[in-house]
Formats: C-alpha cells, structure tokens, sequence
C-alpha cells in the first residue's frame, strides 16, 4: 500500500467593511490536505482542512473498498505542496480596495436613479426607455429588482421594503401559489425585450414563475424581517401543495418555472432543476432556520416565524455529533454545552456529542410596510 499526500496552501487577504468603510485587514493562510492511498490498481482518497489527520488516512484506506480504478503509477512517499495568491503590499493593497469601494459606491448611486416611486426599475432598452417602470404597457415591475434592493446591505431600506412590498402585492398570486417573475408580460406588439418574447404571455421567463427569482423574493422577505411573508411564499412553493391535475409535473420536484397564464395558471414547467431547488434550500437552512457557516464556524441567526415555539435538529461533526435546540425568547443567548459563546461554534474542533442552545429573539416582521399597505 502506497499513500500520497496532495497539499494546496491557499495565502489570502480579506477586509472587513462596514458601512463603505474599511475597518479592518486581515491575512491568513489555508491548508487544504488530500490524502491518497493507492492498493495495486485502485485508489482511495479522502481530504480535511489543514494538516492530515490520522482520521483522515484512515478514512482514505476505507474508501479503497469502492474501487475506483487508478491508471498511474504513484510515486512512494511523495508529498506536493501547492501554492496560490500572490503577495501584495499592504498599502497598495488597501489603495485598490478603496478604488473598488469607490466604483461600489458609485454603482449604488447608479442603482438608486432607477428607483421609479414605488419600486425599482428591471433595467433600460438600448434607447433609453425604461423596464419595469410604472404605467409599461408590458413589465410594468419586475421582482428580481426589488428583490435585490433587499439583499445588498448598503440599499435604501426604507425603499427596498416599499419595492417588495409592490412585488407581494401585484406578483404573488395567493390562491394559485404562483409568483410572476413580472407583470404584464410582453405581447406580439410593443418593445422587444429579447428571446423571452418568444414564449407565450404567462409562460416562463415571460411573466410566469421564474422559480429562482421566486426564492429571491422569499429571501428578500426574511432579510427585511418579514418572517411570515417569507414563509409563506415558501410554503406556497412547494410542489405537494399543488393540485396534481394542474401542475402536471412530479409532485415531489420544485420545478424551474410555473406557468400563469390563462387557461393554464398553476402548470409546472421545466421540473429536475437543481438551481432553483438549491436556492430554495439555501434560503430554507441559512435564513429561516438561521444556520451559516462562516470560516469553519457555525452560527444560528434564526427567523423564528409567529406560531414557531422554536426547532430541534442535529448537526453532524467530522467527528461527532451537534444536537441544536432553538427557542424563542426575550434576549439572545446561545450556550455550546452549557457555556455561553459569542464567535460561533468551532466545528473542526468539535469531537463527541456536543449541545448546541440558543434563545433567540423574534423579529419585528412589521419594520417594513406590508402588502396590504401599498396601492
């Protein structure tokens, strides 16, 4: 048995930035281990963070069991260490990330001239005209502006909870679960917004549900703390709750499009596709349920809906097990076996089974205006 050892040693440089303002600078050097063991013709291979783990040789020598064929010859003992990023001055680098931040803020001025009264405008014909603005005789507002607004922490808050507001108001459609990517969607005549005027009105990307721009919405709603709203979007997306002589598409798929048109409102459209359902998921785990990771730590910032006492789940370590409890209450706490903590949980560093606590306290989902609020 040969093993083999594959390093990749990523150098980087990172800025913490508040408000436009860069507050601190920050280098660190990642270690990226792949562990390769070869038997005669086959190989097995498991990889960790940082340096080799005797865990992980192990784990490289049981997964020859699979079999994977290895053509080439290894070379005994050999270890290979590899490189990126390339060094910088501090100063310069600072220079360029204030020249960056300079081109961001100017693309946030630029954003904001597109703001039409109630919402954001999708964007400009080549003449000028606008998209998505309000009186179009086709795509009067589109969600994907709105729904961003929300998303970039910088925006206009007061703005981006109107704009979402617009699109709950005249692009979800309650009854049919449906939520029009933009409305009216264009016909034979008028402006020519490109290939999308070749499906029917109410169709995909014509003014039926565009699922990805869907769950951007449902996300927007829960960035803004609109809990409930953001929850029941998702709720209405989910394809179990669709009447099966409609949807016509496999009941247990989160299709890519749904259709509004008439005659056909509620028909799914393309079904197994993975970007939409991994939006949803995304959207489902980091922002209602309020589990990120960020730099190997785990934190919980939940958006615990009205009628939810809290969640109960379990997190699987590398070597171990994390069971979670989440609970409403009146001031934040989160306890790792009894402890309080305040920088996330340690998840590489964590072995055997662990607690997870955390008290969190529920949004006020009435910050921005509600749907009922716009006319």
């Amino acid at each position: 048995m040969v093993k083999e050892l594959y390093q990749t040693i990523l150098r980087e440089t990172s800025l913490n930035v508040t408000s436009g303002e860069i507050d601190s600078i920050r280098k660190k050097s990642i270690t990226k281990s792949g562990c390769r063991v070869y038997d005669g013709s086959y190989l097995g291979v498991s990889g960790v963070l940082g340096e080799p783990t005797p865990e992980a040789w192990t784990q490289a020598e049981a997964n020859l069991s699979r079999r994977i064929p290895c053509p080439w010859g290894p070379e005994t003992g050999k270890r290979r260490t590899c490189r990126r990023g390339t060094a910088m001055d501090a100063g310069r680098f600072l220079q360029l990330a204030e020249e960056l931040l300079g081109r961001a803020e100017g693309y946030r001025k630029a954003a904001e001239a597109a703001w039409d009264g109630s919402w954001y405008r999708r964007g400009y014909f080549d003449s000028g005209a606008p998209l998505g603005t309000r009186g179009a005789e086709s795509c009067e507002i589109d969600s994907i502006a709105q729904s961003f607004a929300a998303l970039v922490e910088d925006s206009d808050r007061e703005r981006a909870c109107q704009a979402v507001s617009a699109a709950l108001e005249r692009l979800y459609l309650p009854q049919a679960g449906v939520v029009k990517l933009f409305d009216p969607p264009f016909q034979d005549r008028g402006p020519d917004p490109g290939y999308i005027k070749g499906y029917l009105p109410g169709v995909r990307e014509n003014g039926g549900q565009y699922t990805h721009g869907a769950v951007w919405l449902a996300l927007a709603c829960l960035r803004l703390g609109r809990t409930e709203d953001g929850l029941e979007l998702l709720r209405a997306l989910l394809p179990e709750r669709r009447r099966t002589q409609i949807y016509q598409a496999e009941p247990y798929v989160l299709a890519a499009d749904v259709y509004a048109a008439p005659g056909h409102l509620g028909r799914g459209g393309w079904s197994w596709y993975t970007g939409a359902a991994g939006w949803y998921y995304r959207t489902a785990v980091e922002e209602l349920l309020g589990l990120k990771v960020r730099e190997g730590r785990l934190f919980v910032e939940p958006h615990l809906p009205e009628d939810w006492p809290g969640w109960t789940g379990e997190w699987e370590l590398d070597r171990g097990r994390l069971s979670i409890q989440v609970s409403r209450g009146r001031e934040l706490s989160v306890r790792l076996d009894g402890r309080e903590i305040r920088d996330g949980v340690p998840l590489r560093e964590l072995t055997g089974d662990h607690r997870l606590e955390v008290t969190a306290v529920p949004g006020n989902g009435k910050l921005c205006f509600s749907a009922k609020d716009v006319v």
